[in-house]
């Protein structure tokens, strides 16, 4: 106890120097990591706070370098850290914690950790929208351990609650009145005028695109239609009420879409196409960017350049989706890759 004692006043020693610096990276890491040998001391409420709120922002920034399992520890930490009652008395810290964790355990493949997790905001939130994350992170563990039937259900309950009602039989011509109306929006509109919409603000919007393209991703495989009806919505909110980061992702892919027999509009596709590489850049849509180099070089560019050409932008994705921990996209772009 001696030497845990020395480690934790150490650690907030270095804490205190560090007030009227940017506190980050290494420096971070070495005044948590010695906190954190304190634990076991006998630590009164606001102290086991703070330090719940540190390992919060060590695990930030470990994910922001794609530290993938460092983050997941000190995550674990800063939940192990808060009290019995810390849903009532210190809710934004433990949504933060849950919400980072879960994004932090999916990704690192700590999926028993996940299991154990997930259950907590989804009971214990105080409303909808602070469950959002747990569910979109639920959607993504369902849809990787081969129960789509149940993510896509989740996805379509979650969906409904948002105002945004999609059947689950819909038909084809469904899909055709959908992309119809899609079709319409766009018909007199140039790349430019499309980039110049005002970005989406409204958070039940944001919300709401966000699931929706959590559910693209669990119904692909279970059905078609249905996934095709998803990406239809996505423009339609994009284009109606603002852009937001996942536009871009929602460009590619119905661009991705017009390459398909039963809508095949080749020109329209890689229009769409083009509007969603540059949107990264205008939207800061960084993140978006193997999702997009997926769609736009694996299935519209070749419509209208050289199959060659699209090679290299393959591997430039596959290199930002592996930084990023997206192994859906890195897996989809080796298979594209190697085909």
């Amino acid at each position: 106890t001696q030497r845990e004692s020395f480690h934790y006043h150490l650690g907030r020693r270095l804490l205190k120097n560090s007030a009227n610096c940017d506190m980050n990276g290494d420096f971070l890491f070495m005044i948590v990591e010695n906190m954190n040998r304190g634990t076991d001391l006998k630590l009164n409420r606001d102290e086991m706070t703070q330090l719940a709120r540190l390992n919060l922002q060590a695990g930030n920034e470990a994910m922001s370098t794609s530290g993938f399992h460092s983050a997941a520890k000190y995550l674990q930490q800063g939940i192990n850290l808060l009290s019995k009652d810390s849903w009532i008395h210190e809710y934004d810290l433990t949504i933060q914690l849950y919400d980072a964790a879960l994004d932090t355990y999916y990704t690192a493949g700590q999926f028993s950790n996940f299991e154990v997790a997930v259950k907590q905001p989804l009971t214990h939130a105080i409303c909808f929208e602070d469950k959002l994350n747990s569910y979109h992170h639920l959607v993504r563990f369902l849809t990787a351990s081969g129960r789509s039937e149940e993510a896509l259900e989740t996805c379509l309950s979650v969906l409904k609650k948002l105002g945004e009602e999609i059947a689950p039989n819909a038909d084809i011509k469904s899909l055709l009145a959908e992309a119809s109306c899609v079709k319409q929006m766009i018909r007199n509109s140039s790349i430019d005028d499309m980039l110049d919409l005002p970005k989406l603000k409204d958070s039940h919007k944001i919300a709401k695109i966000s699931f929706l393209s959590t559910a693209i991703r669990c119904s692909f495989e279970m059905n078609q239609v249905l996934f095709a009806i998803i990406i239809c919505r996505m423009v339609k909110l994009s284009l109606q009420h603002g852009l937001h980061s996942i536009s871009a992702d929602a460009f590619s892919l119905y661009g991705a879409l017009l390459t398909c027999p039963t809508l095949s509009d080749f020109d329209e596709a890689y229009k769409m196409g083009r509007l969603a590489l540059m949107a990264i850049d205008r939207l800061n849509a960084f993140r978006m960017k193997p999702n997009v180099f997926l769609s736009f070089y694996g299935a519209i560019a070749h419509c209208k350049e050289p199959v060659q050409a699209s090679i290299p932008k393959l591997l430039e994705g596959y290199e930002v989706a592996f930084a990023l921990g997206d192994m859906e996209r890195v897996t989809g772009i080796l298979q594209l890759y190697a085909a």
